[in-house]
C-alpha cells in the first residue's frame, strides 16, 4: 500500500467574531495521515417532503389516533383510534370498526392484509377484531396478561399474527411461529412495538428507550438504548428493501439503522403528539401518525415507487464526461486548494491530482459511518443521518449508519479497522460533535467545524478511503445553524473545497443568512463527486 507523504495537514477554521464567522487558514499542522482536511460552516437546510392525504371518511368519533397501516400500493392508509373508530385516507377502504361496541380494553394497534382489503385490531387486552378479508386465529383476550397488550404485526401471508405486550412477551396465532420474547427478562423500559421481518421467520421489539431486541432472523443493526433521547420512542417499521429499521420518538425524531433516513416530523403538524409509525409498502419509505389524526409520509406522498438504487434527484442532470479511465502518475503532486474558488466557479474541491482531477470516492461502493453523540444534541443523529440523504441524492452514493462509537476524530486516528473474519478494512467515516479543542482535529480559538478525507492510491488515481468530521458543542448555535455546519462538514468528508459565493453551502462565511439546502454550485460539484463520473476501484486496505 503506497501513501502519499504531504507532510502537513491543510485546515480551513471558523471563529465566532463581533460582526459574524471569520474564516482563518492554519497551515503546517504535522500528520502522518494522508488527509486534506477543511473546516467551516455549513449552510444547509433539511428540506422534508411532506404529504398529507385528504380523509375519505372521517368519522365523528374519531377522536385521536393510535396506529397507522398503509395500503399495499401506498395510495392511502388507516388510523385507528383507542375506540375502536378507523378512518381511512386516500384509497383505503373502511371494512368496518368498534366505534360503538363496548370494549374492554382500548385499542392499540392496526394491521392490514396482504392484499388491503381487510385489517385487524387489537385491544390492550389481547382482543382481536377482524374486518373484510382479515381472518381470526385466535387472541389474549380473555385471557390472564401479565402486561397489556402494546401491538401486533401480521405475517407476510396474513393467514396469521403475533401480539407483543409492554414486558416483551410474545402471543402468536395462524401461522405465525414464536421465535423468542422478553417476557420474563428484565427490561430498562417496556416494549413499547414490535415489526415482522419481510419474510416472516423473525421479528423485533423496541422499548421507550430505544432498545431492540431480536429474535429468529431479525438482524440487529443498532438501536437507541443507552443513549439519551429528547422524548420516549413509541414504534419502529422495518424497511423491506435493506432489512434494516427506523425508530420514531413521541416528537417525531426518527432515527435510522440500515435504513434510509428520509425525514421527521420535528417541528411538524404532528410533532409532540406522534403515536406511531408504520412502513410504505414496498420499502419506500415510512408514515408517521400523530394523535391528533395527523398523517405524514416520507420521503413524499408515497405514491411514486422508490427505488435506492434508481437515479437520485439530482447527480446524473448535468451530462458530465466519466473521469474514470483517466491515469494520474503516482509520482503527480496533490494539490490542496487552500483558497476558496471565486463566485463565478460556483465549487472547488478539497484537493486534485494530475491536471486539476478531483480525488473522490469510489461512488459505487456503500460508505460506512459511525456518529459519536457524546456531545451531541437530541437530534444530533438525525441531523447527520439527514445530511448524508442529501449527499446520496447530489452523487448517487449510498451511505450506511453502522452505529454510534465513542472514538473522537484526531490527527492520529487509523485509516484502518478490523473487518470480518479477522480481515483488515477501511475505517468508516466518523462524526462527532465535541468541545472545540476537545482534540487535535479541530483546534481551539473560535473553530466550529472541520472536515476532510484521506485517500490511497489505486494504482491509477488517488482516491478516497475514510473521512472524518467535527461539529462543534461548545457554542450556542441555532438550529439553523447546526443543520448548516453538519452539512458543510460532511461536503468537505466528500472532497467539495470553499467558494466565496455566500449563496452557496459551501461558503466558509456565516453572516446569519446561510443557504438552507444546497444551491447549483454545491450541487455540481458534487456531482462531478459522484456516479456522474464513474465508478473508481476501491484501493486495498
Amino acid at each position: 500500500m503506497r501513501w502519499k507523504n504531504r507532510g502537513f495537514k491543510r485546515r480551513w477554521s471558523r471563529q465566532i467574531g463581533a460582526l459574524g464567522i471569520t474564516a482563518i487558514l492554519i497551515t503546517g499542522v504535522p500528520s502522518w495521515l494522508n488527509s486534506a482536511t477543511t473546516s467551516a460552516k455549513a449552510p444547509l437546510g433539511k428540506a422534508t417532503n411532506e404529504a398529507v392525504l385528504k380523509p375519505t371518511q372521517l368519522p365523528s368519533f374519531a377522536t385521536s389516533s393510535v396506529d397507522i397501516a398503509p395500503t399495499p400500493n401506498n395510495g392511502g392508509y388507516w388510523l385507528v383510534s383507542p375506540d375502536g373508530a378507523v378512518t381511512t385516507y386516500g384509497n383505503a377502504g373502511f371494512y368496518g370498526s368498534m366505534s360503538g361496541h363496548p370494549l374492554n380494553k382500548p385499542i392499540v394497534g392496526i394491521a392490514s392484509t396482504p392484499d388491503g382489503k381487510g385489517y385487524w385490531l387489537v385491544a390492550s387486552d389481547g382482543g382481536i377484531f377482524t374486518f373484510g378479508d382479515a381472518g381470526f386465529y385466535g387472541s389474549m383476550g380473555g385471557h390472564p396478561l401479565n402486561k397489556p397488550v402494546v401491538g401486533m404485526a401480521a405475517t407476510p401471508d396474513g393467514r396469521g399474527y403475533w401480539e407483543v405486550a409492554s414486558d416483551g412477551g410474545i402471543f402468536t396465532f395462524g401461522d405465525a411461529r414464536f421465535y423468542g420474547s422478553m417476557g420474563g427478562h428484565p427490561l430498562n423500559k417496556p416494549v413499547v412495538g414490535m415489526a415482522a421481518t419481510p419474510d416472516g421467520r423473525g421479528y423485533w421489539e423496541v422499548a421507550s428507550d430505544g432498545g431492540i431486541f431480536t429474535f429468529g432472523d431479525a438482524r440487529f443493526y443498532g438501536s437507541m438504548g443507552g443513549h439519551p433521547l429528547n422524548k420516549p420512542v413509541v414504534g419502529m417499521a422495518v424497511d423491506s428493501l435493506t432489512g434494516g429499521y427506523w425508530l420514531v420518538a413521541s416528537d417525531g425524531g426518527i432515527f435510522s439503522f440500515n435504513a434510509p433516513f428520509e425525514g421527521s416530523a420535528v417541528g411538524s403538524s404532528i410533532s409532540g403528539s406522534v403515536m406511531g409509525m408504520a412502513p410504505s409498502v414496498g420499502g419506500n419509505g415510512y408514515w408517521i401518525v400523530g394523535n391528533n389524526n395527523g398523517a405524514i409520509s416520507f420521503p413524499n406522498s408515497s405514491n411514486a415507487p422508490y427505488n435506492p438504487n434508481s437515479a437520485p434527484q439530482t447527480w446524473n442532470r448535468y451530462s458530465l464526461t466519466p473521469d474514470n479511465n483517466v491515469s494520474v502518475p503516482y509520482s503527480e503532486s496533490l494539490v490542496p486548494n487552500l483558497n476558496p474558488a471565486p463566485a463565478s466557479a460556483g465549487y472547488s474541491f478539497l484537493e486534485t491530482q494530475g491536471n486539476q482531477l478531483p480525488i473522490r470516492w469510489n461512488p459505487c461502493q456503500v460508505i460506512n459511518y459511525q456518529v459519536n453523540l457524546s456531545f451531541a444534541p437530541p437530534d444530533g443523529l438525525a441531523l447527520v443521518q439527514q445530511a448524508f440523504n442529501d449527499l446520496s441524492s447530489a452523487t448517487g452514493i449510498t451511505f450506511n449508519y453502522i452505529g454510534t462509537t465513542s472514538q473522537f476524530p484526531s490527527q492520529g486516528r487509523s485509516v484502518f479497522a478490523s473487518g470480518p473474519n479477522g480481515s483488515t478494512v477501511w475505517a468508516p467515516v466518523l462524526v462527532a460533535w465535541e468541545p472545540t479543542g476537545y482534540t487535535d482535529f479541530m483546534p481551539s480559538g473560535g473553530v466550529i467545524g472541520e472536515g476532510g478525507a484521506t485517500p490511497a492510491w489505486n494504482g491509477q488515481q488517488w482516491v478516497y478511503v475514510t473521512g472524518e468530521a467535527s461539529i462543534t458543542s461548545s457554542y450556542a448555535l441555532s438550529q439553523e445553524q447546526i443543520i448548516s455546519l453538519v452539512h458543510h462538514e460532511l461536503g468537505h468528508v466528500l472532497g467539495l473545497g470553499h467558494v466565496t459565493d455566500p449563496s452557496e453551502v459551501m461558503n466558509p462565511v456565516d453572516n446569519g443568512n446561510a443557504p438552507t439546502s444546497y444551491q447549483w454550485g454545491d450541487l455540481l460539484g458534487l456531482a462531478h463527486l459522484g456516479k456522474a463520473e464513474g465508478c473508481l476501484t476501491e484501493p486495498n486496505a
